[in-house]
Parts: structure tokens; sequence; C-alpha cells
């Protein structure tokens, strides 16, 4: 299997290859021992809710409904599974936070997985595209979440999440890019960037966002 961002020689390889090839990212290293590197300890379906949870809103917004979300499923079995989250009524989540759309989110990949229609198992042994490609069958799930999937949960080397809000604002600063650039022109231009970054650009990411938001999970 292919080296992940979990192997610490991995990661000093790859901080020195970055550092080599961008001035940017050589000034961020400094910032690389504060970067987390875990292996999952929650379920994919927790993962994946905390994913659904965290579009479109702050990373601090998204922490708090989170935790209200775990704890209204804990008062109908555990922490946040997909029979749990199925037990508590509708109207107590949308009290977490959650928006309709997001709620309906939830509801389905909880629903999908008990059921068995989202076949999840063997996710991570598949290629990157693969796994947004099976990612984002499922209603609620679009690239930007799947690629935080690859980086967060699956620790994929790399991938380039050019439809983060954080990144693009980031590399704006950092690289002179036009903050009032199409979203086509950003991700020619982010991709142009990022292409001495290969096959690290993950971990590149992850020193721009330590750079602006601190380091940060999903």
């Amino acid at each position: 299997m292919a080296a992940t961002l979990l192997d610490p020689e991995f990661r000093q390889q790859g901080l020195r290859h970055l550092a080599a090839r961008d001035p940017h990212l050589k000034e961020l290293l400094k910032l690389a021992p504060s970067l987390r590197f875990e292996r999952p300890r929650e379920s994919l379906f927790t993962h994946l809710a905390r994913v659904i949870i965290a579009q479109q809103v702050s990373v601090a917004a998204a922490n708090a409904i989170t935790s209200r979300v775990i704890q209204a499923c804990r008062a109908y079995g555990s922490a946040m599974t997909a029979s749990s989250l199925l037990a508590v009524p509708a109207d107590e989540l949308r009290a977490c936070g959650l928006s309709r759309p997001k709620l309906r989110y939830l509801q389905d990949l909880a629903q999908g997985l008990s059921d068995g229609q989202h076949r999840l198992r063997s996710l991570g042994s598949l290629a990157d595209e693969a796994i947004c490609q099976r990612l984002c069958a499922i209603r609620g799930i679009g690239v930007w979440s799947s690629h935080m999937v690859l980086i967060f949960r699956f620790h994929r080397p790399d991938v380039l999440p050019t439809l983060d809000i954080g990144l693009r604002r980031w590399m704006e600063r950092r690289y002179g890019l036009d903050p009032q650039a199409k979203q086509p022109d950003f991700d020619q231009q982010a991709s142009t960037i990022a292409e001495v970054w290969r096959p690290y650009r993950s971990l590149a990411t992850r020193l721009l966002w330590a750079d602006g938001d601190g380091d940060i999970t999903y």
C-alpha cells in the first residue's frame, strides 16, 4: 500500500521536498510540529457526519454543532452512530444547530449505512479518485467533503482541495492570487502553483491552513 502521512519518515521527506521547492512553505516549516496525524478513533459514519456538519460554516461552529449532536445521540444509544442518530427526533437534531438540508443528509447517510445501500467498509483500500467517486454518490457529500475525508481520515498525501475557502484565502495572501477570481480560474492558478508540491499537496495544504487558522481537523 502507498505511504500515507501517518508515516513520520514520509512526512519528513515531504517537508524537505516542499521546503526545497517553495520558499513560502519553507517559511512555514516551523508550524509542522503542530500538525496532528492520528489514526482514526471514530467510525467512518461519525467522520462523515462531522464533515457534513462542517460544510460552509466556521471550524468553531462546526465543532459546537457536532458536540451537541453527539450529546443528543447519547440519549438514544451511543455517541454518534447511524442507529443512534436515526433514533433522535428531527426537532431535537434541528435544535442542535443543524440546517434542514444537513439534517436530511445525515439521516440519509445513516439510513443508507443501516440498510446496506452505502457500502463503505473497504473505502480505505481504494485509490483517491475512486474514494471521491464513491463518496460523491452519497447525497450531501461533494468534492470538498470527499477531499476532507482523504486528507483527515485516510491521510492521503497528494490532495489539493481548491474548493476550500481557507486554502483559497491563504493562497491569495501568500501567493498574491486575485480574490475576485472565479472558481475555475482559481483552480487553475492554485493547481499551477501546487505542481511543485507533488506528491505532497495535502501536506502543503495543512501548512497553509496552520498558518492562517491553526491546525484544523475533521
